[in-house]
């Protein structure tokens, strides 16, 4: 009688569902011991504008707060200082459109990223405004780092899927602990990182609807709500044995992925 399978619909909902959360929690934790010991906290405000950078010659100001940024293959909101990075690399650094609130005002800013020589990258020529450190600055940052990794994955998933991601950017077990040997190097912070990162991505990835994880498992919960009947339970543990083999069999093939990489 107290088998989870016999339990009603909302009390096996909020159990699926609690993993995941959990994970989003974990990873919140640890993003604020990150943001608690990180000198700076960056903002999406621009603090110094470099002379004759791109940025400057746009127009921007020092102040300028930005809020968005689009080009030809990609556009975002702009909600913590990451996004701007993560913007430059999905969009390869092509000329784009920043929208910046200065006051009440929004203004639209033509920008074309330049070549730095010295850095060897491309540079939009500004540097951030930092927020001043305190407890809901480390909440604030600690939070938006949470919402800019579950956007990374789900981003990231997306490049997948349209072929802009190849086998070199898919790593599993062995590949993260590969990872966590190189985040190693830089220090506890960097090591905390990538936890952090790893479990905010598994709660996510989780909840996707795909039979054998939670998600799959909350979908058929959800239909069951609409269909007002429920799968017998061979019906649901043929469907989440066919995921789970196939889950497997991704498994098994970014693990020969991550082997043929280490071994060059």
């Amino acid at each position: 009688p107290n088998a989870f399978g016999n339990k009603s619909a909302i009390k096996r909902f909020i159990v699926l569902v609690s993993g995941a959360v959990m994970n989003f929690v974990l990873g919140f934790v640890v993003f604020i011991i990150i943001s608690a010991n990180m000198n700076i906290l960056p903002t999406q405000y621009i603090g110094v504008l470099t002379e004759n950078s791109a940025l400057q010659k746009a127009g921007a100001l020092v102040g300028d707060k930005i809020i968005k940024m689009e080009s030809e293959s990609y556009k975002t909101n702009i909600l913590c200082y990451d996004d701007i990075s993560f913007f430059g690399y999905l969009s390869d650094y092509a000329p784009c459109t920043v929208t910046v609130k200065r006051g009440n005002e929004k203004i639209k800013l033509n920008v074309t990223p330049e070549y730095n020589e010295a850095e060897g990258r491309y540079l939009y020529g500004f540097s951030p405004k930092t927020a001043e450190k305190n407890v809901f600055a480390v909440l604030r940052a600690s939070f938006e780092q949470s919402v800019f990794t579950i956007k990374t994955v789900f981003k990231s998933f997306a490049m997948l899927i349209a072929g802009r991601v190849s086998s070199n950017d898919i790593s599993g077990p062995v590949g993260i602990v590969n990872e966590i040997g190189n985040a190693s190097k830089y220090g506890i912070l960097s090591v905390l990182n990538l936890a952090g990162l790893i479990s905010v991505n598994l709660g996510v990835v989780n909840l996707f609807p795909i039979p054998a994880l939670d998600g799959g498992r909350i979908l058929f919960i959800i239909l069951e709500k609409i269909r007002k009947k429920r799968l017998t339970a061979y019906e649901e543990g043929i469907i989440h044995t066919v995921g789970f083999a196939l889950l497997m069999l991704v498994m098994l093939l970014v693990t020969f992925l991550d082997i043929k990489k280490l071994f060059g």
